[in-house]
């Protein structure tokens, strides 16, 4: 897989190529609009070498749904119904973001659950999340999620 910085070097043109397919184009215009290119590799270049930069973004509509360890900003649509979403062992430091973007005229929640004997905000209990509601938690050894 190529990386965020080579496939955006292979959308670049050159000014030569800028020029012919834009004639109207002013050659300060054209300049610019190579920087602010280069600036995106430049950027992708760094983003590619962190990792935990990036959020694994998930839609979620069935029920129940088994978080993953790759999930991080999950949205689950309640619109239809209700949705059970469980959460996984805990690991240290590990986030998530869970949203209900079901329609706020229905009154249709997401349970969260905790795993096992696992705390969540303090209890060993669900967290029920109404349609426009997010929780953002983060687990701790000594805490539970929280």
């Amino acid at each position: 897989m190529a990386s965020t910085k080579a496939n955006l070097r292979g959308l670049v043109l050159s000014a030569a190529e800028l020029r012919s397919l834009h004639p109207d184009w002013s050659e300060s215009f054209i300049e610019d609009y190579l920087n602010i290119f280069d600036n995106l590799v430049i950027l992708s270049d760094a983003v590619d070498g962190e990792t935990g930069t990036i959020k694994n973004v998930t839609f979620v509509d069935t029920t129940p749904y088994e978080i993953k360890d790759t999930d991080t900003e999950i949205f689950i649509d309640t619109t239809d119904s209700p949705i059970i979403a469980n959460l996984r062992p805990g690991v240290d430091g590990r986030s998530y973001r869970i949203v209900n973007i079901g329609d706020a005229t229905k009154d249709n929640a997401v349970t969260v659950n905790p795993f096992g004997s696992e705390e969540l905000l303090g209890d060993n209990d669900s967290e029920i999340l109404y349609p426009v509601e997010s929780l953002i938690i983060t687990f701790n050894t000594a805490g539970g999620w929280n």
